[in-house]
C-alpha cells in the first residue's frame, strides 16, 4: 500500500488536509493559551470595565483570583477594578498588597495609590 500522491489530484488533497489539519491545531493552540494565561479573562475584565459594569468586571477577578491566587496581575487588576469602582478602601489595601508581593509593580501602585490619598 503506497501511500504516496501518485497524481496532481492526490497533492491537492493532501495539501488540503493538512491546511485543515494546520488550522485546527492553531485553534486549539490558541484556545489553550488564553485559558493558561488569563487572556480571555483580562479581556472580559477590560470589557466590563470600558461598559462601566463593575459589579461584573469584580466578579470576574475574584474568579480568576480563585484560579491564580499567587498571580500580581490579576492583584493588579482587581486593585484597578476597585479603583475605577470608587471603592478607595479595597484598591488601596489590594495595591498595598500587591506591592508588598512584587515591588516592581511600585510604580505602577503608586501612580494610583498617590490619587487615591489626595482624594481622601
Amino acid at each position: 500500500m503506497n501511500f504516496l500522491p501518485q497524481t496532481k489530484l492526490d497533492i491537492i488533497i493532501y495539501l488540503a488536509l493538512f491546511l485543515v489539519l494546520l488550522n485546527i491545531l492553531f485553534v486549539f493552540s490558541n484556545y489553550y493559551k488564553n485559558r493558561l494565561t488569563g487572556t480571555s479573562f483580562f479581556e472580559a475584565i477590560h470589557h466590563c470595565l470600558a461598559k462601566g459594569d463593575y459589579k461584573k468586571a469584580l466578579a470576574i477577578c475574584k474568579k480568576l483570583h480563585k484560579k491564580r491566587p499567587h498571580d500580581p496581575n490579576v492583584l493588579l487588576m482587581t486593585a484597578v477594578t476597585y479603583f475605577r469602582a470608587g471603592k478607595k478602601q479595597e484598591s488601596k489595601k489590594i495595591f498595598e498588597k500587591l506591592v508588598l508581593k512584587d515591588p516592581s509593580f511600585k510604580t505602577e501602585a503608586d501612580k494610583y495609590l498617590n490619587t487615591l490619598n489626595d482624594k481622601t
